[in-house]
């Protein structure tokens, strides 16, 4: 019997405390990028009221089957 271990990558939730906007994105590498795996400002309604912190397990292997799916 073969054994295949799979890696789920750490990621972020990042959500708007103004309007609730929710994102949560892989980290696929050491390089942030603002709008695109980091979020400093909400780009749903503007606010810099973002909140960001380590994602659950479910919504960490939601994130990166969606970031294979797309790359």
């Amino acid at each position: 019997m073969e054994l295949k271990l799979v890696m789920i990558r750490m990621a972020m939730t990042y959500k708007c405390l103004s309007c609730h906007w929710c994102k949560t994105v892989p980290k696929c590498s050491d390089v942030l990028v603002d709008g695109g795996n980091a979020f400093s400002q909400c780009p749903n309604c503007g606010s810099v009221l973002v909140d960001s912190k380590k994602a659950n397990f479910i919504n960490a292997v939601v994130a990166n089957i969606m970031f294979k799916i797309k790359s």
